[in-house]
């Protein structure tokens, strides 16, 4: 059979070439990772999203303050996407990184706006040195009334930033619909933020 002369010919030559890249012998190990996000720590393992990380630049660079909105079903990769946002954006756009997954951020208004200013002073402090002399984040500050001094916080953080933009991303954003039906919180959390969304330049939402 003149076929197998032929799958006989590309075998050897598979054969050659696999000893000529030193690919180990036996088993490799799968680097692909599913049932969780991927960490930053594993950003050799991150590849593509180059559309979509395109376009979110494109949002945020806009004249727009409309959030962003990404959605997609689940373990298609947009917690990872959100993890990696701080390589894969120009410089001058720093993200923050919060999950409502926890069920301690989304018990209380309070709590939220506790929580994302402390996650915020996290993922800031290594890029801008300000951000390091900003005051001890103090929760019984936010209670009973957060807003005020959540603002306060916000344009702190913005101040501290320089001209830097600020892209707040919440992961797991359904999560502030199911504190409702609990009664953990209230619509207000809506209106504040797209208060903020309006009258702060620098400051961009997205929501996943």
């Amino acid at each position: 059979d003149p076929w197998l002369d032929v799958v006989d010919h590309w075998e050897r030559l598979v054969r050659v070439s696999i000893e000529a890249l030193g690919v180990p012998k036996g088993e490799l190990l799968q680097p692909f990772q599913a049932g969780g996000a991927l960490r930053p720590d594993r950003s050799h393992l991150f590849k593509g999203r180059r559309q979509l990380t395109e376009h979110v630049v494109r949002e945020v660079a806009g004249v727009g303050r409309s959030p962003i909105i990404l959605h997609g079903p689940r373990q298609c990769g947009k917690s990872s996407f959100l993890l990696h946002l701080s390589r894969l954006l120009s410089p001058g756009i720093l993200p923050v990184y919060v999950d409502l997954q926890s069920q301690a951020i989304t018990s209380s208004e309070s709590e939220f706006c506790f929580r994302l200013i402390t996650a915020a002073i996290r993922d800031l402090r290594g890029v801008c040195p300000r951000v390091q002399q900003l005051p001890k984040v103090e929760r019984a500050a936010f209670q009973p009334n957060p807003y005020p001094i959540f603002e306060d916080w916000i344009d702190s953080l913005l101040e501290s930033i320089e001209n830097n933009g600020l892209l707040i991303c919440i992961d797991e954003f359904e999560k502030l619909g199911k504190a409702m039906e609990r009664g953990n919180m209230s619509t207000a959390i809506f209106d504040e933020l797209r208060h903020l969304s309006q009258h702060r330049d620098r400051l961009r939402f997205i929501f996943c």
